[in-house]
């Protein structure tokens, strides 16, 4: 799941599972000493692998609609309505923010005022458990029009979500759904249904301290590096009893971030099935691999911190940490202020079966279905994911959702010229290999509940990586099994 700096978000849960906020795939990630949980979640009626990513494109100014089913478009084909007919209230839920995104959210109202003066949008700010309040409004009668979502909410909110494909088909022409990276087009819709549009995304790459590697005989990373050469590099970084000491590697504890990275790019995973999963496989040959690696980082090659150990003020950000496995786009605004901190990106490391595994989660903007202005909540989403929105997300420090935002802020600057991280081809490069979490109503108790807690106790050293897959798998089934 945090963006930003994550707390405020819609991606984070408590320990004990209470959900605060939703977003993408944004926690709020604290490396080794102190866990904390993102949140994500998706599924529902699953189409094809073809289907799916068919769902995806235009053509014709109309969605492919090939063996999927699809609704019938509103009238007015092709390029919108005019500006004179949005009227009414326009009401956007969302998580109570940090900075920047406290300054950023104003600039998203101002501007689809301006573009719609009839209108009247408003934000209104959900401090707390975001999710419980948003479903407490929908239930008493009074929700919002708009709401943040994403992948990880696609099923929990489904029932009060709108299909926007009928739209989409509409205002093809204006929306140019092609002009979004398709992964992210294709995380917009389960089972067919189109139920939001990404304004950012988190997507899992190989961070590393470029003063530490400067300071050392060690090649930085590159997108060559195998799972052995990113351990060789965290053991000569590592320099545990020096005067200011300082780790070869960050571990994300609290949460699927990292180990699920491991599991899979060893040949495992968390479930049977990503897109339908009715078992959990962490006790296979595979997956208890990637949890040997996550176990042996901090234990036998003694290149990360185990949790209550020594710590390190500020994690990756702090400046005392040489690589980050997985990390998350989110955290770029905080990097980038951090003045201990020089760093960059590369796609992750191949895993010993592939490099497939990263994470990649969208945070999108919803309309809430029965809502009573929903072409003007349709044209709040249009707007802020529009070229002009994705403008104001990008300003901020989040990672462009759209090809052409990309290549406009991001790849006509010379890298050299560049704000960190300048290897900004890495996202372009590492969202091929990225996979998202698994698709299951349950999935956030599932993995954070049930199997999360085996996995803290193997970090913690009380039972190894075979117990921990073993328990996670045998408790996962029984919540599976009951329905």
């Amino acid at each position: 799941m945090g963006l930003m700096d994550l707390t405020n978000e819609t991606h984070q849960c408590a320990r004990s599972g209470a959900l605060r906020r939703g977003c993408c795939g944004a926690p709020q990630r604290k490396e080794a000493q102190v866990p904390s949980h993102p949140v994500q979640q998706a599924a529902g009626r699953h189409p094809t692998r073809r289907c799916f990513l068919s769902s995806a494109l235009l053509a014709a100014g109309g969605l492919v609609a090939a063996a999927c089913g699809r609704s019938a478009a509103p009238a007015g084909e092709g390029t919108g309505v005019a500006a004179s007919s949005i009227t009414g209230k326009v009401t956007w839920m969302h998580g109570a923010p940090s900075e920047p995104m406290a300054s950023v959210l104003p600039q998203i109202i101002e501007g689809f005022r301006k573009k719609y003066p009839q209108s009247e949008p408003s934000l209104e700010l959900a401090s707390g458990n975001y999710q419980e309040k948003l479903r407490t409004m929908v239930a008493g009668g009074t929700p919002p029009e708009v709401f943040v979502g994403g992948d990880v909410w696609a099923l929990p909110f489904d029932s009060f979500t709108l299909d926007l494909r009928p739209y989409i088909k509409r205002d093809a022409k204006v929306i140019e759904v092609d002009d979004f990276y398709p992964e992210l087009t294709a995380a917009s819709q389960i089972g067919g249904k189109f139920f939001g549009f990404a304004r950012y995304f988190n997507l899992s790459l190989l961070y590393h301290n470029k003063k530490l590697f400067e300071g050392s005989a060690v090649a930085s990373p590159t997108a060559t590096w195998t799972w052995d050469a990113y351990m060789d590099a965290a053991r000569k970084t590592t320099k545990r009893e020096a005067a200011t000491p300082q780790w070869g590697a960050t571990v994300v504890t609290g949460w699927w971030g990292e180990w699920l990275i491991y599991v899979r790019q060893a040949g495992g995973d968390m479930f049977d099935n990503n897109d339908r999963p009715t078992k959990c496989t962490l006790h296979t040959p595979e997956a208890l691999a990637g949890l040997q690696m996550y176990y042996d980082k901090v234990y036998k090659h003694q290149v990360a911190p185990p949790p209550g150990g020594a710590a390190l003020p500020g994690g990756f950000a702090g400046g005392g940490f040489a690589l980050e496995y997985g990390g998350h786009t989110g955290n770029w605004p905080k990097y980038r202020q951090s003045t201990d901190l020089s760093w960059d990106v590369t796609i992750l490391p191949s895993g010993p079966k592939r490099r497939n595994g990263g994470e990649l989660a969208i945070d999108a903007l919803s309309v809430v279905q029965g809502s009573k202005n929903p072409d003007g909540a349709w044209e709040f989403v249009k707007y802020a994911t529009s070229k002009e929105g994705i403008r104001i997300w990008t300003g901020a420090g989040l990672v462009p959702v759209r090809k052409s935002i990309a290549d406009e802020l991001w790849f006509k600057t010379a890298k050299a010229q560049r704000p960190a991280p300048q290897n900004l081809e890495a996202i372009a490069e590492g969202i091929k290999y990225a996979m998202p979490v698994p698709r299951h109503v349950n999935f956030q108790q599932l993995a954070l509940q049930t199997i999360q807690p085996e996995i803290d106790l193997m970090l913690q050293n009380k039972q190894g990586p075979g117990d921990a897959g073993k328990a996670a798998t045998e408790n996962a089934n029984r919540v599976l099994a009951s329905g």
